[in-house]
């Protein structure tokens, strides 16, 4: 009878930690699921937060590039800038937009806007008398707080198209050279002697698909005398 006493207890024992194990191990489980589902919805919404934010920074208002600025009621500067990011739409493709020659820097462009201004003054000296757009060499940017540098917030589209200037993209040639069945080549022009005579002589030569200029020798040319062959004063 003793016997059987401690076999019942035995087993009741067993019974109980059994029991037990269950309990503890279906706790776990429920704790790793509820876990699993918060880091999720927590991964989920900082991701749907982060893609809302870069989508309001690439075309913010406040940076003028997303055409909702009074002065750009053609949005020119929405056009320039979408075209960086993407390229051009199907109907300016088919309109010839990679079908043209280009004036651009030998260099990525640089930050300082004072310097930004200078190039771009002489260039579209250049521009204007080869009936060529600038090509901005500028590459997009990555990264948060890059807004500011992106080629299509350094260079005023809308500034350059009332001078009767047109800009193109970083990317123009990678673009334009399955179009134009070409491979992009620089015909680089130096200024180190006579700028003001090397400007005043150049001309639209079809064989040369970009002419390049170093930044440097940009930055040292008089802009007085730019002026004065534009009939400025």
């Amino acid at each position: 009878m003793e016997e059987e006493n401690r076999m019942m207890l035995s087993l009741q024992g067993g019974r109980r930690r059994r029991v037990a194990f269950v309990a503890i191990f279906a706790v776990i489980l429920s704790i790793g699921i509820i876990s699993t589902s918060s880091n999720s919805f927590f991964i989920t919404t900082n991701k749907d937060s982060t893609i809302r934010h870069r989508e309001l920074r690439f075309f913010d208002p406040d940076h003028r590039t997303c055409g909702r600025d009074d002065r750009d009621p053609d949005k020119i500067a929405h056009t320039f800038a979408t075209r960086s990011l993407y390229g051009a739409s199907t109907k300016d493709i088919d309109d010839g937009y990679y079908l043209r020659r280009t004036v651009s820097t030998l260099q990525p462009i640089p930050e300082d806007l004072d310097k930004v201004d200078k190039i771009l003054k002489v260039l579209s000296y250049v521009a204007r008398k080869t009936n060529r757009p600038i090509r901005v060499n500028k590459k997009v940017l990555t990264g948060y707080n890059s807004e500011a540098k992106q080629g299509y917030a350094l260079v005023s589209a809308n500034t350059l198209r009332t001078a009767g200037v047109e800009i193109v993209e970083d990317l123009y040639w990678a673009r334009a050279t399955q179009a134009q069945k070409v491979i992009r080549s620089v015909h680089e022009v130096s200024l180190l002697n006579n700028p003001i005579q090397v400007l005043q002589s150049m001309g639209d030569d079809m064989t040369k698909l970009e002419y390049g200029f170093d930044i440097e020798q940009l930055l040292t040319i008089d802009l007085d005398a730019i002026g004065n062959l534009v009939g400025e004063t």
